[in-house]
């Protein structure tokens, strides 16, 4: 239900890009909250490609931060199971 409001939300048309911006970042956090830290940044990073802010580049690099070894190791990972995979 909190899944596909959030959705709505980020697919919810604008007639100002601002509001978009606002909806991603609102959105952004939202999913921060929940745990999911990976859709968050994506999230930050699209509303950062509509409007370059310092604030919202301050936020994708403190999350990017906190999370660098996990994400790291995941890719880790991903990596070696596609290599196997090809094998």
């Amino acid at each position: 239900m909190v899944e596909s409001a959030l959705e709505r939300i980020v697919h919810a048309g604008c007639t100002d890009p601002r509001d978009c911006v606002q909806n991603l970042l609102f959105v952004a956090f939202q999913e921060e909250t929940r745990g999911r830290e990976r859709s968050a940044l994506a999230l930050y990073k699209r509303a950062y490609e509509q409007a370059p802010d310092d604030n919202t580049l301050a936020q994708m690099a403190r999350l990017a931060a906190a999370n660098q070894a996990q994400w790291a190791t995941a890719a880790a990972a991903e990596r070696e199971a596609a290599l196997r995979e090809m094998l």
